[in-house]
C-alpha cells in the first residue's frame, strides 16, 4: 500500500507477525535513524512473542490453553484485549476475538507463510462442529481487574492477530515521533505520525485487490495520512484450497465459517488501529453495500471493494482521497 513512497525518507523493512512491516523516518541522521528502527524490531519482537498464537510459549497460547481456568496477564494484553472486547460490542459482533477454533477448522493453523495453498481435505464439515457459534459469545469472558485475571469458557480460544500489529505499531510510532515524521506499514495496517515537511500527509496508494501475491500492483487511489491509522483487510491474498473450496481467514462470525460477502478489500481510516481493523473486518464480514453503510453511521472513512471491481466509499474518506489516473 506504500509504493508510492519514493522520496528521500530513510526507511526499513523486515519481517515480524508473519507481515512485512516497513518503517519510514524522515532524519538525516543515519545514526538516529538505524536506532530507531532497531527499537522498533525489538517492540514488534515482544508483541509477537506475547500475542502470536503459532508460538506454543506465548502468552497468547498459555491464556488458550488454561479457558476454564482462571489466569493473571500481563498489563499490555490485559490492555489489547479490553480493546477488542470494546470493538466486538461496537460493532455488535461482527469482529468477533474469539474465532480460533473456526480459523484452525478452517485450515489456518499454523502460520501463513508455512501453510500450503492446498491444505489436505478433512472429512469434518463446518456444519458439524461439536461447539457451533453462539451470538455475543465474548461477553463469557470472565475478567477480574483487580487481579488483572481472565477466564475463558471452556474450549473457547482467542485470537488477537486482528488487532495486535496496529496496536503495536500505534506504539512503534509514538517513540519514532521523537526523532521525526514518521510512517508505519504493519502488513496493511498503517500508522502515520507526522506528516513529512512540506506535505499535509504521507502518501499512501491503495492497490486494486488481486488474487495472486506476486501480481505487479495498480494503484486505485492515494490517501493522505497524518497523525491517523488506516487498516486494510482483504481476502486477496490470505487465501487456500481445502476440500475443493476456496478458504481464507475472515470468518463471520455468525456462520463460523469464511466471510461469503461481495467485499473483496475493505480500507478504513479511524483515530486507532484497533478500531481501523476492527470495522475493516467487520465492514468486509457485511459486504460492500451494508459495510459502506455501517462504517458511515460511524463516522469512518472506509473504502469497499468488490469481486466484480466496483467500490463503495464513505462521504467521509473523500477529504482524504487522490484518485490515480486511469
Amino acid at each position: 500500500m506504500t509504493d508510492s513512497l519514493t522520496h528521500q525518507w530513510t526507511s526499513y523493512h523486515f519481517r515480524a507477525m508473519g507481515s512485512h512491516i516497513s518503517v519510514w523516518l524522515e532524519t538525516d541522521e543515519e545514526r538516529v535513524a538505524q536506532m530507531a528502527f532497531a527499537e522498533v524490531q525489538r517492540l514488534f519482537a515482544r508483541f509477537e512473542q506475547i500475542f502470536s498464537r503459532f508460538l506454543p510459549n506465548s502468552e497468547l497460547s498459555r491464556v488458550n490453553e488454561c479457558a476454564g481456568e482462571w489466569i493473571v496477564v500481563s498489563s499490555l494484553f490485559w490492555q489489547v484485549l479490553e480493546q477488542a472486547l470494546v470493538l466486538a460490542e461496537e460493532t455488535e459482533g461482527v469482529f468477533d476475538p474469539t474465532l480460533l477454533r473456526e480459523l484452525e477448522t478452517a485450515g489456518y493453523d499454523r502460520s501463513f507463510e508455512l501453510l500450503s495453498m492446498s491444505v489436505p481435505s478433512v472429512s469434518t464439515p463446518f456444519s458439524l462442529i461439536e461447539q457451533p457459534v453462539s451470538a455475543h459469545r465474548w461477553r463469557s469472558i470472565e475478567r477480574d481487574e483487580a487481579r488483572r485475571a481472565i477466564r475463558l469458557p471452556k474450549g473457547m480460544g482467542l485470537d488477537l492477530g486482528g488487532i495486535v500489529k496496529g496496536v503495536c505499531a500505534e506504539t512503534a510510532v509514538s517513540h519514532l515521533s521523537l526523532w521525526g515524521a514518521c510512517l508505519i506499514d504493519a502488513g496493511g495496517d498503517l500508522v502515520a505520525g507526522d506528516p513529512p515537511v512540506a506535505y499535509t500527509g504521507w502518501p499512501v496508494s491503495v492497490a486494486r485487490p488481486t488474487r495472486s501475491p506476486d501480481a505487479p500492483e495498480q494503484d486505485l487511489v492515494t490517501l493522505w495520512l497524518a497523525n491517523a491509522t488506516l487498516a486494510t483487510s482483504g481476502t486477496d491474498y490470505r487465501h487456500w484450497q481445502r476440500n475443493g473450496r476456496l478458504y481464507h481467514h475472515i470468518i463471520d462470525p455468525r456462520t463460523g465459517e469464511p466471510a461469503n460477502s461481495d467485499a473483496i478489500t475493505a480500507t478504513v481510516c479511524a483515530p486507532s488501529a484497533a478500531r481501523a481493523e476492527a470495522w475493516a473486518t467487520a465492514s468486509l464480514v457485511l459486504g460492500l453495500k451494508q459495510g459502506a453503510e455501517q462504517l458511515a453511521w460511524q463516522g469512518l472513512p472506509g473504502l469497499l471493494i468488490s469481486q466484480d471491481g466496483l467500490m463503495a466509499f464513505t462521504p467521509q474518506m473523500y477529504t482524504l482521497v487522490q484518485f490515480a489516473n486511469t
